[in-house]
């Protein structure tokens, strides 16, 4: 498992901020205090195949995070997880960038996480419009599972999304 998907999710958001908002005159201007001051707070997914359930819950506090992965033998991911892992390391926010979700062009970040396993090198981005607020990261399901920078995902996952608790 790669560090930011153990909070997305396992399949799951700083040790320094980049003021860059982009490489080119046409690229993003995002804000990364901005993101970094939207995605503060607890997360919590629920992915269900029917008969097995997968909890995903994160806490980010300033640049630090932790969380877990929880598998139930159920669809509801309630009860008695049957297996656990637990997470936490620092975060880092670097570029913004353009990506697309649903029909809508949104401004994601280049978002990495170090914990005791590594590095690993993923996007974010947080609906904030949306009631819960709605936290989104890169899709790892394919080629680009995000551990090496050239291997960050390229696109939003729309099938795992955080919810704000």
């Amino acid at each position: 498992m790669n560090g930011f998907k153990r909070m997305a999710a396992v399949g799951a958001a700083m040790a320094v901020i980049s003021a860059c908002g982009g490489s080119s005159d046409d690229g993003p201007k995002g804000d990364p205090v901005a993101f970094q001051a939207s995605i503060q707070g607890t997360w919590a997914a629920c992915q269900s195949n029917g008969s097995l359930s997968t909890s995903s819950t994160m806490v980010v506090s300033g640049l630090a995070v932790s969380g877990a992965l929880r598998v139930y033998a159920n669809g509801t991911c309630t009860g008695t997880p049957a297996a656990e892992e637990t997470f936490a390391g620092t975060l880092h926010i670097g570029a913004a960038v353009f990506k697309a979700l649903g029909s809508a062009t949104v401004i994601a970040y280049q978002v990495d996480l170090t914990d005791s396993v590594g590095t690993s090198y993923d996007l974010g981005y947080v609906d904030t419009v949306a009631v819960p607020n709605r936290l989104y990261m890169g899709d790892s399901s394919g080629a680009n599972d995000g551990s090496t920078p050239a291997l960050r995902p390229t696109a939003l996952d729309e099938t795992l999304v955080h919810a704000k608790q």
